[in-house]
């Protein structure tokens, strides 16, 4: 009786042991997506560090999981209700993200993971008033699911926000002339006037006062969300008004000020530079040659850790620069140029080039070249798309500008990597003799991992180059695009 009992004990244990284990996989497999939602690796660099601008810091921050990605340069201010609008703003564009991957959490995969990208333009207007524009883009795998823009004008000095009434002298006629400014450019865009609803914009258009600008060197931007105007193909739509048409309206001390910023700034123009020979190689192609490059900076703490280890094995690389980060941190930039390195061009803002039109992809390289030769003399001959991201456009652009598109070989995976060790074995284990190897000189973990990967590279035989020279050894010429050897 005594072993019957015990038989059936040992029975009913597994059989309930069992429903607890088959309850608790099928729970996970229910809320696969919704528990890997909120689990995320994050990354914060460049945190309150001086930059160019008085009183103005740049932080970068990072979040990846399996399924989605996070990535932000926010502008910090030392101003606490300013920071405070930058923060709520930024706030709201991820809660609206993850929003959206809720109601997406069905279609999430590794192979169709969900984005959010935040970036800034700063634009000084004068010595004291500024303008910053915030962006947000969602994407669920290729499809864009929404950008919001978000423009911010202040006075520099104690960061009080301005709005339109402080910059004009608005009135009745100045109204009129907003308006038609706006309707006028955008029915000098074939582009855009058949994506807009007349409706939603002329109920946009009933008070100027509400509508979101800002205000550059030369021109009012008017800006509107996607789908707010135009239909959600389009994406958000960024109108220019010339400020001459309402120079008449600016209020005094704005007009001189304004007046004398662009006088200053025509006073400094110098003629277009040319672009650098490319040295004649007498490399021994009978050697293992690779190529280092650096993408997104530079940075101020992690591109002179980077150098200085560079510095340590007589080695010289390739820096991919981002126009805003050069707009922040110009001697560092400089400070790469000086020390031997190859300067190249990684656009503006990292956005995904295949998502913008010719216009919009020519303007992300041809402002990062101008701030890369005033920041280091330097005229790149080499870009490289954000996210390895390129189409017909890219490649036109590429081919009038005499530029060479260059992707990689090795991927080091250092913007998602949980240690230096992981770093180090993704490029030691995809090296080859013609690689060019990715990394990026704004995580920590890259200038951690980088002596150890030296020091391996050089034992083991290879010899180190620039972009450049690596395509003149291949024989590869031309817009490419141009991975290295394979």
């Amino acid at each position: 009786m005594n072993k019957r009992r015990k038989a059936l004990y040992v029975y009913i244990s597994v059989f309930i042991f069992g429903m607890i284990g088959f309850s608790s996989l099928f729970y996970f497999l229910l809320h696969k997506n919704s528990a890997i939602i909120t689990e995320a690796t994050v990354t914060i660099v460049d945190k309150e560090i001086e930059s160019e601008f008085p009183g103005l810091h740049l932080q970068t921050v990072s979040e990846e999981n399996s399924l989605y990605t996070i990535s932000m340069s926010i502008p910090k201010h030392e101003n606490e209700n300013l920071n405070d609008l930058f923060e709520k703003w930024v706030d709201q564009e991820k809660q609206s993200f993850m929003k959206t991957m809720e109601n997406e959490k069905h279609t999430l995969t590794e192979n169709n993971m969900a984005h959010l990208n935040i970036k800034f333009e700063t634009v000084k207007v004068n010595e004291n008033l500024y303008s910053i524009v915030l962006t947000a883009d969602q994407y669920i795998g290729d499809k864009q699911k929404q950008t919001n823009v978000q423009p911010f004008m202040f006075d520099i000095n104690d960061g009080k926000t301005m709005g339109l009434e402080d910059i004009f002298n608005v009135d009745d006629s100045f109204t009129t002339e907003v308006t038609e400014a706006i309707q006028q450019s955008i029915a000098q865009d074939e582009g855009l006037k058949g994506e807009i609803n007349e409706s939603k914009l002329n109920d946009k258009l009933t008070d100027v006062n509400e509508l979101k600008i800002a205000l550059k060197e030369k021109s009012l931007h008017v800006y509107f969300d996607q789908h707010e105007i135009a239909s959600s193909q389009y994406g958000h739509v960024d109108i220019e008004v010339p400020l001459n048409k309402l120079e008449q309206y600016l209020k005094e001390n704005i007009t001189l000020l304004v007046k004398k910023e662009q006088d200053k700034k025509a006073a400094k123009e110098k003629p277009k530079k040319k672009k650098k020979e490319k040295s004649k190689s007498k490399k021994d192609k009978k050697q293992k040659y690779i190529a280092l490059t650096f993408d997104d900076g530079p940075s101020p703490e992690i591109t002179p850790r980077v150098l200085n280890t560079l510095h340590e094995y007589d080695v010289k690389a390739t820096f991919f620069m981002l126009g805003s980060r050069v707009d922040y941190y110009p001697s560092i930039a400089k400070q790469v140029a000086d020390e031997g390195h190859e300067i190249a061009n990684h656009s503006l803002w990292h956005p995904d080039l295949t998502k913008l039109s010719y216009k919009q992809i020519e303007k992300q390289f041809e402002e990062t070249t101008e701030k890369l030769e005033n920041a280091t003399g330097y005229t790149p001959t080499l870009i490289r798309p954000p996210y390895g991201a390129f189409n017909k456009n890219v490649e036109a652009f590429a081919e009038k500008g005499e530029y060479a598109i260059v992707l990689w070989t090795v991927d080091s995976l250092d913007w998602k990597a949980p240690n230096k060790q992981f770093v180090y074995q993704r490029v030691i284990d995809g090296v080859t003799d013609g690689s060019i190897i990715l990394m990026h000189d704004i995580h920590e973990v890259t200038a951690d991992a980088l002596p150890e990967i030296m020091e391996t590279l050089v034992k083991e035989g290879y010899q180190f180059v620039t972009v450049s020279e690596l395509l003149e050894l291949l024989e590869e010429k031309g817009p490419g695009p141009i991975y290295g050897k394979m």
